[in-house]
């Protein structure tokens, strides 16, 4: 499901399509608080659509908006327009528009800054969810190009504050690298480890990385290794490609060729590309595995098709190494 197939609704909370199947508005004339079927304004006039629409009818601006963006109902084509009625009906909580103006607004910057407006509108609610913040974030990066667009760093900082941790590993990237935000090594390695606190392991390996390269933090094989199995227990790829690298070669863990080759493996039944032609060669040439040219062959071949460059360098330069022997 994509992002934006999540929409804000009324009350701040985020419901789905579904659960807007029968909207309704208010009757702004009837003092008893009853509520009627939306008129369907697709159906209606320009000029009634646009009355409804100064008069602050959300469905009426939201409607208006799309006849902008698309040229039709007796309007010229205007994204301009479109941009302004949708942020009207945004403003007072209609889901539709609210989707299609965060959509229109983070694939370009304009100068009048309006971008910004979008924040104090979807996070002035502090009923917004940490995860509902973050899923956000990664919309607004995935459409727009950007990954330092400062709605997703904005969303990132608010998710981040409430310790959620996906948020914390991605706002701690932003900070170690300044993407989008100052650089800050100390701050984004805070959230990085708060992140492998919780337990979550893409922050698990990304950290392991670190200390085992030297990287922000003072070398440390044995930490790194650690962190390493703890998310390669979870099944994430990268730390069992990784842990099955210490155990080749005895950093943090004992040298165990067996071990080598069993987290290789369940790193390439993943689809590990690197992974993939590691346990490759160990089958070509013995290690940690019985020799199996045919199943070596196939694995090395598999990964070259992924696009792993070493794969595809093996493949060229093996059958010369072999005939010059």
């Amino acid at each position: 499901m994509s992002t934006f197939d999540k929409k804000f609704g009324n009350d701040g909370a985020v419901v789905s399509k579904a659960d807007r199947s029968n909207d309704v508005e208010p009757n702004q004339g009837n003092t008893l608080g009853q509520t009627v079927k939306a008129p369907d304004f697709s159906q209606f006039d320009r000029k009634d659509v646009e009355a409804a629409a100064a008069g602050g009818n959300m469905a009426a601006q939201n409607e208006l908006g799309n006849r902008y963006w698309n040229g039709t109902g007796e309007v010229h084509k205007d994204p301009e327009l479109a941009s302004k009625w949708w942020k009207e009906a945004a403003t007072q909580g209609h889901d539709e528009a609210l989707s299609k103006w965060v959509s229109l607004e983070t694939k370009s910057e304009r100068p009048d800054g309006s971008n910004w407006a979008i924040i104090q509108l979807i996070l002035g609610d502090a009923r917004y969810e940490p995860a509902d913040l973050y899923a956000l974030s990664v919309g607004v990066r995935e459409q727009s190009g950007n990954p330092g667009h400062p709605l997703a760093i904005e969303c990132l900082v608010r998710a981040a504050n409430s310790r959620y941790a996906p948020a914390e590993y991605d706002l701690g990237k932003c900070y170690l690298f300044g993407i989008g935000i100052g650089q800050n090594p100390n701050d984004g390695l805070a959230l990085l480890f708060d992140a492998c606190n919780q337990g979550y392991a893409p922050a698990e390996c990304l950290v392991g990385h670190f200390f085992g390269q030297g990287m922000f933090v003072q070398n440390d094989y044995t930490i790194a290794a650690r962190l390493f199995t703890s998310a390669a227990h979870k099944g994430f790829a990268q730390a069992q490609f990784y842990l099955g690298g210490c155990y080749k070669v005895g950093q943090g863990v004992p040298q165990d060729s067996q071990l080598y080759a069993q987290w290789m493996d369940k790193a390439a039944q993943q689809g590990h590309p690197e992974a993939m032609f590691c346990l490759g060669v160990s089958y070509l040439d013995g290690v940690g595995v019985q020799k199996d040219e045919p199943k070596g062959w196939a694995l090395v071949e598999a990964a070259a098709e992924k696009g792993d460059p070493y794969a595809s360098l093996y493949i060229r330069l093996k059958p010369m190494a072999d005939s010059g022997r």
